[in-house]
């Protein structure tokens, strides 16, 4: 396998994997009030919305320790 095959094999499965994990982010965000709803049942809803984005921010936050 050439120099340039091999750098387009690791460029092709790094931008998969990056694809992937803003996915993964975007859609935590965008069902952030579903998942309010059913992991956190409370009266307030704001309160609901305010913990669910507490655990994504905690998530981003440790995301360069993770790699």
């Amino acid at each position: 396998m050439t120099d340039t095959a091999l750098f387009r094999r690791k460029f092709t499965a790094m931008a998969i994997g990056n694809v992937m994990e803003w996915f993964d982010f975007a859609s935590f965000g965008a069902f952030a009030d579903i998942i309010g709803q059913e992991f956190f049942p409370d009266d307030y809803p704001e309160l609901q919305l305010l913990k669910t984005m507490s655990i994504f921010g905690a998530a981003f936050v440790m995301r360069p320790i993770g790699h």
